[in-house]
């Protein structure tokens, strides 16, 4: 694949926009690891993951439903946000209270950046519909930049402390909630999109689909505390920093892109060169992305923490091998939403979680040996249980094939898209 085309890959500059923002937020882990005490890293690395694992779900899938139809942001949409990722905060307070021990400060920060994050993924959905997609980039990103500000503030401040970083959290995904909910609404005033309400039913889909889906990225780091200690939570958060930062970015832009993309396709030959085209961009990144993390990873690692955090090369290895999995399943979720019904939106639904279960399995298993196997175990856990969904989406893409040959041109929906049937 040229270079150029490549580069065209939407999946790829939205990685890329990801990118930019996880570089940040990875440079601001290493900083905060090297300023930090490992005690007080490892706690913050467990809030992140905590965050990581449930802000996705705050606006209870009607962010995700809002890409299959023409919700609209207004006083109702925002009633409803404030009460779904307050539930979703409280809940996620508890787990950190009740599993993990946190403290009250941090339980509150927690708390109040996942409702934040709640608002700004409802605008963010509505700016990816839009095509508005380095909006909603911004809107995503906001809370890497504070990061990177907290942990050089950390370092030349000699901070002890994980609150500024926890503060920092908080302020960034506000700034960017408020910033995407104003732009979401101005372009909402210029649209024409008949509006339409997301069922409740799929709604509730996706809210379970997208919690499976968070739940898999940070797996490593909510077992990690809890078999190997605090200590291996504040290794595998550098880790995670250096070596898995590339795979995760491009996981996000796969799912963050390709879905809006096969939605407006309106042609079999449009529909089926946009999933060559994007898997051939993913395939080509997956490979670089591994060669250079091995690498680099080991001395940039050393050499930004002052030696005081180190990283085998069977480590790094391991990371590759989980990051490349973690892309695989993200890819059968962009296809299903694009194209499936109610039906397949269930049937993916047990299906990821049966990817957690085999995910979670082998993490827990390598555990036991040691980081290294932990991260080996989740890798090779994922990709086992990712069969079924693969086989799902094939299902679907046949399926969908079939009716953009069949519709008439009055049958498409506004973007090119067969008007589906749900299957309630």
């Amino acid at each position: 694949m040229q270079l150029g085309r490549l580069l065209r890959s939407s999946s790829l500059q939205a990685a890329l926009g990801f990118g930019v923002g996880g570089v940040a937020f990875a440079l601001g882990n290493l900083l905060l690891a090297r300023a930090l005490p490992v005690s007080e890293y490892g706690k913050y690395s467990l809030a992140v993951a905590i965050f990581n694992t449930f802000w996705m779900t705050a606006p209870l899938g009607f962010d995700e439903g809002s890409l299959r139809r023409h919700s609209q942001l207004g006083a109702r949409a925002f009633a409803r946000a404030t009460l779904t990722g307050g539930g979703v905060a409280l809940l996620a307070a508890l787990v950190g209270r009740l599993v993990y021990q946190l403290d009250f400060a941090t339980l509150a920060f927690l708390a109040a950046a996942i409702m934040a994050a709640g608002y700004g993924a409802m605008a963010s959905a509505l700016l990816r519909r839009a095509g508005a997609q380095t909006a909603a980039l911004a809107v995503n990103n906001s809370a890497n930049w504070a990061v990177i500000v907290c942990g050089a503030a950390s370092l030349l401040l000699k901070l002890k402390t994980s609150e500024l970083a926890l503060i920092g959290l908080v302020v960034g995904v506000s700034l960017g909630a408020v910033g995407g909910w104003l732009q979401a609404r101005r372009l909402q005033a210029r649209s024409s999109e008949v509006h339409e309400e997301v069922p409740l039913h799929e709604a509730l889909n996706f809210v379970s689909i997208l919690a499976a889906g968070a739940v898999i990225v940070q797996l490593e780091r909510l077992v990690a505390p809890k078999v190997l200690g605090v200590e291996a939570l504040a290794n595998f958060a550098v880790l995670a920093s250096v070596a898995l930062f590339p795979f995760r970015m491009l996981r996000s832009g796969v799912g963050f892109s390709l879905a809006p993309k096969l939605r407006r396709a309106a042609t079999i030959a449009e529909r089926n060169r946009i999933i060559v085209h994007e898997i051939g961009a993913v395939v080509a990144v997956l490979s670089v992305a591994s060669a250079a993390v091995i690498l680099v990873a080991p001395p940039l690692t050393e050499r930004l923490t002052s030696g005081k955090y180190q990283l085998s090369l069977a480590l790094v290895a391991a990371a590759c091998l989980n990051g490349a999995a973690k892309v695989l399943t993200g890819l059968p979720r962009a296809f299903i939403t694009a194209s499936g019904t109610s039906n397949d939106l269930r049937a993916l639904n047990w299906q990821s979680w049966l990817m957690i279960v085999c995910s979670g399995g082998g993490a827990w298993l390598g555990a036991h040996v040691s980081l290294t196997g932990l991260v080996l175990g989740a890798g090779l856990g994922a990709i086992l249980g990712v069969v079924p969904s693969l086989q799902l989406a094939r299902q679907v893409l046949k399926r969908s094939e079939q009716a953009l040959g069949d519709a008439r041109p009055e049958q498409r929906a506004p973007g090119g898209v067969v008007a589906a049937k749900s299957e309630a």
